[in-house]
């Protein structure tokens, strides 16, 4: 009997994955003991960390995109159709249009959501580059940029750990590039007691900032956003203004995990 492995979710996890399984597994999908489908949500695949480029215009937006077919292994099956529930009982995932998927080993790859909506006024008062409106959005206003202060405000939990710490120097040589470091000031914010959640990044990252004269402010966990009075608040009660505010968004996971009662906040809690 052919062994069925289903993965849900083509983004970048989802499509290291498979091509990983195809290349460990080459025997037993040639002898059919095993099949590989992928389920995922767009034609398109858009790598993820090259939005980190857009607002300061280092990458041509369609050089962003790749049709998911061609990124796959050919020996992989692949369809366009949402997960919108996982029964892990009856090991069996439901589609969008309807269709019932069965599996015998199921990989979770459903990635993460942008919930900027959960703090007042972040929609309105920040800009992202954690998706690419928000990383046109955010490019429009580097242009715009003439010097002031500049606030990176970083929420959690959020994907990609490093990237707080790579758009603020980022943003440093890109103000340099323009003749604007002496008219800009850069703040950053972290919600615990170090600039990163891993130790040893925060031991670097601390004296590099020094070096860079970026200031900074840790146990800062982001309360509020007056888009008006260009002031961001925080649950510490202290407040910085701002000229403009570059926010790492709080994320939630997958609406199919929480749909499907596999986690709180749309996240599976592991080992």
């Amino acid at each position: 009997m052919t062994e069925k492995i289903l993965i849900v979710g083509g983004g970048l996890a989802g499509t290291i994955i498979a091509n990983g399984l195809c290349r460990q597994l080459g025997k037993e999908l040639r002898a059919n003991e095993v099949n590989i489908t992928v389920i995922g949500n767009n034609e398109q695949h858009m790598y993820q960390p090259g939005l980190l480029y857009v607002p300061f215009g280092r990458i041509r937006e369609k050089d962003l995109f790749r049709d998911q077919r061609s990124v796959l292994d050919r020996r992989i099956i692949f369809y366009v159709d949402p997960a919108t529930k996982i029964d892990i009982v009856e090991k069996t995932v439901v589609t969008e249009s309807g269709a019932t998927f069965e599996y015998d080993y199921l990989v979770l790859a459903t990635g993460s959501r942008l919930r900027p909506d959960t703090i007042p006024g972040m929609e309105e008062g920040a800009h992202w580059f954690y998706d690419l409106a928000g990383a046109r959005k955010m490019r429009e206003a580097l242009e715009a940029f003439e010097g002031g202060k500049i606030v990176v405000n970083v929420n959690a939990p959020h994907k990609c750990p490093v990237a707080p710490l790579e758009i603020t120097f980022m943003l440093r040589d890109y103000l340099k590039g323009r003749g604007l470091s002496d008219k800009t000031e850069i703040t950053y914010t972290y919600p615990i007691g170090r600039l990163h959640a891993l130790e040893p990044v925060a031991n670097w990252t601390q004296p590099e900032f020094d070096k860079a004269g970026v200031k900074y402010e840790t146990f800062f966990n982001t309360k509020s956003i007056d888009a008006e009075k260009q002031v961001i608040l925080s649950e510490e009660d202290s407040s910085i203004e701002y000229d403009l505010l570059v926010t790492i968004p709080p994320h939630n996971g997958s609406q199919v995990i929480t749909d499907s009662n596999l986690g709180s906040g749309g996240w599976v809690p592991t080992e």
